[in-house]
């Protein structure tokens, strides 16, 4: 075929994309926000200044986290639209096919649409990106109490990045549908578009292993612990879920339909009959859409729920992890007088404007033991080192050092201890330490020199208060190790810079003087902790934004596909006698089951997830239950408004297309 004009291929391309509108500007419309989201990511994350800023390093390696998700999440989602989109051109290339277009022609046509997308999208994101980049990563700096008195740079690199990634990812999706193209017939194009999914050769097969899929990443979360192993299991339960959520929608619902269907009593009835045969065509043909549906819609819950707890979780998660601004640890043969350690501090924080509020010292011994039942074992060689597993530290104090807090009097007897743990209570009646078995004539819940972390399971310290020194002694003869340690912390009030300004000089003066094993500077601490946990809420807005946004596109494009494929059914129904009324009825308790039933899963897979949310919080030391539990539910709440909202709003977009008919 012999063209008469150059033009011709690009006419027909925007042509296409034109008439096309409906379904091309919310594709064009996510590709400029995608560019965009994805621009700004490389933006910070190539900003050199990055570097130089304090507490930076935190949000460095978010947002480079941040970039990688992203990446992955787009092209999963480009795939998906595109499948979509050639779904819906399919007939009219079909037809171009058979007026006479070459399949060669076809493939510059689809060349040329594809590169005036790519442009749009880039154009406009980029565009977008360069106006709100220095806005964005202000809100970053702030969230991150990263100071805000600095520039932002534009980055090269950043741009051709994101030239490069979208070129990669508009190029796939050209590639396949070229594949597409030449390896149909030009009859097969005008069916695609009706064409539904493929079934799976053995569903019933698919539908077992999808709910051991779902059940086996279920019994992760709601068994899931705050140990070593509790990543793995999290990356291992979200593989279960999204494979076993496809494989539910695949063949599942379907065998779950067959068998309402074999209830003759139940199926052979007006409304059921009419409304299982529509369930069963939706499902067969658009699984996919239904899983991505469900497994978006968890996304954004539990980004949400994830988001909210941090913030309002954020003021426990620094009392927990540092409530002093200050402490130190120093070798107890090196202290002559510990009073002038204290007075040191106090002369700092007058120095420095503020007041002393809490101060806490005492002398202990630490050895290291493995503890077996209530039995503290001698270790050995092993007692420099804390890679073995079931090592402790157990701090010894005589009671003379305990009553000078607790003022209890004499109390213990021969062979009685006092005991306590800062993490788990250990409730045991007797401790065998040495060849020697201790009565345990109380073991506190308060402990007057550290805080009480029952949920904690790391770093654990056992404290055993004993008659006297003589009773230390004995048990560093027998275990062969340990050290005497002089222990001070201090919290004062004031303004955060006058606090922080009091740790400074407060670690300085450890650091020079002789004895000194440790220290930490809690203010500065807490400052880390605020950048790091900042961040990960910036991320998780951006990204909930993101999943959101996408799982819009995904409820509009799934409502046209059913808007179509609803109209010729809608005129077939009332060829065979159904009035108006139950036909549009039929239709909307179809669709609605269809739209509802992944938010149903989703709702699911999140209540189950709030276990395992719970423990994975625990890694950043924010341990409350029944917040989590109550964010959980006000995100299903506003994310049930925020779905019900968006399927209103695309249902219009379905009851245009089907009163065309």
């Amino acid at each position: 075929m012999s063209f008469s004009g150059k033009w011709l291929l690009p006419r027909l391309a925007w042509i296409g994309i034109w008439r096309n509108k409906e379904t091309y500007i919310p594709y064009i419309g996510a590709g400029i926000f995608s560019v965009f989201l994805y621009f700004v990511f490389l933006l910070i994350s190539n900003n050199d200044i990055m570097y130089t800023l304090p507490r930076a390093s935190y949000v460095m390696v978010l947002m480079l986290l941040g970039s990688w998700l992203l990446a992955v999440i787009l092209i999963l989602f480009f795939l998906y639209t595109n499948r979509f989109l050639m779904k819906r051109r399919a007939k009219e290339l079909g037809l171009y096919s058979i007026l006479g277009l070459e399949k060669k022609h076809i493939g510059i046509l689809l060349f040329i649409e594809t590169g005036i997308i790519y442009t749009i999208a880039l154009l406009g994101g980029v565009v977008w990106g360069l106006v709100f980049s220095k806005l964005i990563f202000l809100i970053l700096l702030n969230m991150a109490r990263i100071p805000l008195d600095t520039s932002f740079q534009f980055s090269i690199k950043a741009l051709v990045s994101t030239l490069l990634f979208f070129a990669a990812a508009y190029g796939f999706n050209l590639m396949v549908n070229l594949y597409q193209v030449m390896r149909s017939k030009p009859g097969s194009l005008f069916q695609d578009g009706k064409k539904g999914e493929k079934e799976t050769k053995h569903p019933i097969l698919t539908t077992i292993v999808g709910i051991a899929l779902l059940l086996g990443g279920y019994s992760l979360s709601l068994t899931s612990q705050l140990d070593g192993t509790i990543f793995s299991d999290f990356f291992l339960a979200i593989f279960f879920v999204i494979f076993g959520t496809h494989c539910f929608f695949r063949s599942g619902l379907g065998f779950l339909l067959k068998v309402l269907k074999k209830r003759e009593t139940f199926y052979y009835k007006k409304n059921n009959y009419v409304t299982l045969a529509g369930m069963s065509y939706r499902t067969k043909k658009s699984a996919s859409s239904l899983s991505n549906l469900c497994i978006f819609s968890t996304m954004v819950i539990i980004t949400l729920l994830c988001t909210i707890s941090l913030a309002f979780g954020m003021k426990d998660i620094l009392l927990y992890r540092f409530p002093y601004d200050v402490e130190m640890n120093f070798l107890a043969e090196k202290i002559e007088n510990r009073e002038g350690i204290i007075k040191e501090g106090e002369r700092i924080a007058e120095q420095n404007n503020v007041s002393v509020s809490k101060e806490t010292d005492y002398f202990y011994t630490r050895i290291k033991v493995e503890r077996k039942g209530n039995t503290f074992l001698n270790i050995g060689e092993d007692a420099n080192t804390w890679e073995k597993e079931g090592l402790y530290e157990v701090r010894l104090l005589t009671e003379e050092e305990f009553q000078r807090v607790e003022e209890k009097g004499a109390v213990l007897k021969e062979g009685e201890i006092f005991t306590f743990s800062d993490g788990k209570s250990m409730k045991a009646s007797s401790l065998k330490l040495a060849d020697t078995n201790y009565i345990v004539k109380e073991e506190f819940e308060t402990f007057p020199f550290v805080e009480k972390r029952e949920k904690a399971v790391f770093g654990e310290h056992y404290f055993i208060v004993v008659k006297d020194r003589e009773e230390i002694e004995k048990l560093l003869q027998y275990y062969g190790q340990g050290e005497e340690i002089f222990n001070m912390r201090m919290c004062v009030t004031g303004g955060e810079e006058e606090k922080q300004k009091f740790a400074e000089q407060m670690e300085s003066y450890g650091a020079k003087k002789e004895g000194m094993i440790s220290g930490w500077n809690g203010a500065e601490q807490r400052l880390e902790i605020l950048s790091m946990n900042g961040g990960l809420i910036f991320l998780g807005i951006f990204l909930g934004i993101a999943f959101l946004i996408f799982l819009l596109i995904i409820m509009y494009y799934k409502q046209i596909t059913e808007g179509y494929d609803d109209r010729e059914n809608f005129m077939i129904m009332e060829k065979v006698g159904m009035t108006d009324e139950d036909v549009k009825g039929t239709i909307k308790r179809q669709v609605q089951l269809v739209f509802y039933l992944p938010l149903f899963l989703a709702f699911c897979h999140t209540a189950i997830a709030l276990p395992m949310i719970h423990a994975l919080f625990g890694a950043i030391s924010l341990f409350q239950e029944k917040l989590v539990f109550f964010c959980g539910l006000g995100s299903m709440g506003f994310f049930f408004i925020l779905y019900a909202a968006a399927y209103r709003k695309t249902a219009k977009v379905y009851y245009k297309i089907v009163k065309h008919s």
